[in-house]
């Protein structure tokens, strides 16, 4: 994405927690990556404000999400957005699998309890402005499993797709928008 952002000559940076990802990011993009924890990271740890920031899959890695997003509108410039993408406990595979679902079986993630309507509440609560959020695709970890693959096809023709996206939907992707005057 840094390196997407930087050929239409944006002034992007990516923060990553991961030293041997950021080495990686770093060939692809002249040093426009950084490591940083961001479950610690304070305001201090970003000296400029951003127009727009995205966080793609990170959400559910944090222990603290909440505090997360107090970060984010902190250093957010006033009128910009963050979109966000993360897992969504509400789903219909969580429904069905319970505790082998596959947003708990990542040990990565430490907050698999995040669902799009908390998600949608606390932004607000923050301050936010939700512009947009949808629910989409079923998320299976298990791609051998040929019952799973033909029910995950399945899931995807419309109108059943539509359901997904307005009710059940693994994935969670948000728009928030921090106000102008705040």
């Amino acid at each position: 994405l840094v390196e997407y952002a930087s050929s239409l000559g944006l002034d992007a940076e990516g923060i990553e927690y991961s030293d041997w990802a950021v080495d990686r990011a770093n060939e692809r993009t002249l040093g426009r990556c950084r490591q940083l924890n961001f479950d610690k990271a304070q305001q201090s740890d970003f000296p400029n404000s951003y127009d727009m920031i995205t966080l793609h899959s990170v959400l559910e890695h944090l222990e603290e999400p909440e505090s997360a997003l107090e970060l984010l509108y902190k250093i957010c410039k006033p009128g910009g957005v963050i979109y966000i993408q993360t897992l969504n406990s509400e789903s219909l595979m969580h429904q069905i699998m319970k505790k082998d679902w596959g947003g708990y079986t990542d040990y990565t993630h430490k907050s698999p309890w995040i669902s799009a309507s908390w998600l949608s509440d606390i932004a607000q609560k923050k301050g936010y402005e939700v512009i947009f959020l949808t629910r989409k695709l079923v998320w299976n970890d298990n791609v051998f499993d040929d019952v799973w693959k033909s029910f995950s096809l399945f899931l995807q023709i419309y109108p059943i797709n539509t359901l997904l996206e307005e009710q059940f939907g693994d994935i969670v992707e948000v728009i928030l928008r921090r106000p102008l005057s705040n």
